[in-house]
This record gives structure tokens, C-alpha cells and sequence, in this order.
């Protein structure tokens, strides 16, 4: 440091023996282990041997930039078998996906010959980065339905989906008796109640009449999937005609 005039600060001699001091511990001691000192201001350098790896260049860099651009993002498939070992089965089969499944038992209406129609059903929930069509593929061959319902979240929705899935925030008895009324009045093909949610599925022309029938906020997604079924979506929401 400098004073003003440009003359250096005189060392006190308390200074000057702090720096005798160090320099004497100092002796034969590697440079990786010496200390140093300024005036009340004692610090240790180590000096260690820091072998820092780091690429040179940017295309060095570039494989990694490019494998993440790359990765497909990952959906979640959903089906419903109608017993827990069929269920598995298809957990089992997709496998084959490097998917992560879990499964829920729930509870679906639907309208079949003239009135709602009740069966208990376990969901399964297949997440995984293969492409939708591979999914289909493999749900449907270990599948026990002739028409199953192979749906998915569609990551980029058309201007205006078709094809629709609704969460109300009811579970238990509600659930059921929303369930009910929405099949019976042909604004949902099918509806699945858990204890938690009540899971809808419809079409665009429907969506306004559930959430008026509903009387509540309902969570709505587009979604895709296996064309048998979206065809029997189209065919039994007839609610709105």
C-alpha cells in the first residue's frame, strides 16, 4: 500500500517479526507446503497439484449438446385392464419399453346396451421415451380387450383438439354419483373414479356441458391415441347433438 506522497508504509516490528517468524517455519518445507504473510494478514497458499480435465475447444462440448437435443421426450400411456393379474401382465410386457408402470384399481361407468354399466378396473400408468406407436404395439398384444383404451398426453396439441381428458377433484361416493350422471347423459364415453380424482373422457363439442354438469373446475388435457378407441369416443358422446 502507498501513502499519499508516494512513500511506502514503514513496517512495525511486530510485522517484521511475524515474517521472521514465518519464514523460519518455512524452512525445508516443499513450496506446496510454505506459507506466506503480508502485514497482519497471515494466509496458506497451498499450492496442490489441481489437475483441472476440461475440453480445449467447443467441439469438444458438441456430442453432448447434440445427444441432449436429441432425446425424444417421454409421455405417459394409460389403459385399463379388468383384473389385477391382466394388469400386471401388461406392466410385465412393457418391459420391453425401458417404461416405469405403476397401477391404480379404479372404478368405470360407460353406457352400454341403453344404461350406464359399472365394472371395476386397474389403470396402468406406463411412462417411458419410446414413440406412441411402439407403446400401441405392445399394450395391445398383451392386452385382454378387443378395443382397449391406449391413450396419451399429446405434447403439442392441434389449434383445436378432438379428443379430450377431464380431472374433477372428487373422490369416493361424489365421484361415483358425478360419474354416473355424466355417462347417463352421453357427454362422457367412460369415466373413472379413484379415491382421490374422477377421470373423463370426451370430445371438444362435450367439454362445456361437463363443466356445467360438473359444477366445478375440471382439468382438461388433449389427448391421443389408439384410433379404435378415439373413433368410440366420437361415437358415444352424443350428448351435445
Amino acid at each position: 500500500m502507498m501513502r499519499s506522497g508516494g512513500s511506502s508504509a514503514p513496517v512495525q516490528v511486530d510485522d517484521k517479526l511475524e515474517m521472521l517468524q514465518i519464514r523460519e517455519r518455512n524452512k525445508g518445507l516443499p513450496p506446496e507446503r510454505t506459507q506466506t504473510t503480508g502485514p497482519k494478514h497471515l494466509r496458506s497458499i497451498l499450492r496442490g497439484p489441481w489437475n483441472w480435465s476440461r475440453p480445449k475447444t467447443l467441439a469438444a462440448l458438441r456430442p453432448f449438446a447434440v445427444s441432449a437435443k436429441m432425446a425424444p421426450p417421454s409421455i405417459t400411456v394409460l389403459t385399463t385392464e379388468d383384473a389385477a393379474e391382466k394388469a400386471q401382465k401388461i406392466v410385465e410386457a412393457s418391459k420391453a419399453l425401458d417404461a416405469e408402470a405403476t397401477t391404480e384399481e379404479v372404478k368405470s361407468y360407460y353406457w352400454w346396451e341403453g344404461k350406464v354399466n359399472f365394472d371395476p378396473e386397474w389403470r396402468v400408468a406406463i411412462k417411458t421415451s419410446a414413440p406412441f406407436s411402439k407403446v400401441e404395439e405392445v399394450v395391445s398384444k398383451a392386452h385382454s380387450y378387443d378395443l382397449p383404451m391406449i391413450i396419451y398426453d399429446l405434447p403439442e396439441p392441434p389449434a383445436e383438439p378432438a379428443h379430450w381428458k377431464g380431472v374433477l377433484a372428487v373422490g369416493g361416493e361424489e365421484a361415483i354419483s358425478v360419474a354416473e350422471t355424466l355417462v347417463a347423459k352421453r357427454i362422457v364415453a367412460c369415466a373413472q373414479a379413484s379415491a382421490t380424482s374422477l377421470a373423463v373422457k370426451t370430445v371438444l363439442r362435450c367439454k362445456p356441458l361437463v363443466e356445467a354438469q360438473a359444477g366445478q373446475a375440471v382439468q382438461w388435457t388433449s389427448i391421443g391415441g389408439n384410433a379404435g378407441y378415439l373413433k368410440w369416443l366420437e361415437d358415444e358422446c352424443v350428448g351435445a347433438e
